[in-house]
Order: C-alpha cells, then sequence, then structure tokens
C-alpha cells in the first residue's frame, strides 16, 4: 500500500507530485465506474489499490477534478453550472 504521507525522495512530507495525479486519476476511475456514494465509500475503495487518503485531501480532489455529488454518488460535472441572469448582473458574472 502506498503511503502517501511519507517523507519521498526530498525529504518533505507528501513530495513528489507524481502521487498526487496518480491518486486523482484513480479518483477519476474509481468515480466513473460508478456508484461511489460517500467520500468514506471513496476513501475505502481507493485503499483497496493501495491509496490511502486522509478525508481533507480526498475533498480538495474532489473540488479539483470537478466532481460533483448527487443522489446516486459522485459524478464528473459535465456542464457548467446554471447561473441565472440576474445573479450574473448582480454578481458582474460573465455570460454563460
Amino acid at each position: 500500500m502506498t503511503n502517501i504521507y511519507s517523507a519521498g525522495a526530498g525529504g518533505t512530507i507528501g513530495s513528489g507530485a507524481g502521487e498526487g495525479g496518480r491518486r486523482r486519476r484513480a479518483i477519476l476511475a474509481v468515480v466513473g465506474e460508478g456508484g461511489v456514494r460517500s467520500q468514506e465509500d471513496l476513501q475505502r475503495r481507493l485503499r483497496r489499490q493501495g491509496i490511502v487518503v486522509a478525508q481533507p485531501t480526498l475533498s480538495r480532489d474532489l473540488k479539483t477534478l470537478g466532481l460533483a455529488k448527487t443522489p446516486s454518488g459522485y459524478v464528473a460535472a459535465s456542464a457548467p453550472a446554471f447561473v441565472p441572469a440576474e445573479a450574473r448582473q448582480k454578481y458582474n458574472l460573465p455570460a454563460a
């Protein structure tokens, strides 16, 4: 099992962008399989693949990857969120 918190070759905890990329690719693959209903479930599935990840890191990865939680589980956000015209004007947001 890979411990992403151990000191890497650089001598610092969590060093090596390779682990983050590998972890995020694994997250996308697991979510792509479907049925991931919670972060705890996702952690369990990743652990079976030898990837140990803390919940705060997992939460940040989900946000970074643009994954959304739905009633049926986590999914890749396929389209930008709808923002009503009034809100775009109020907050000076660009048109979609």
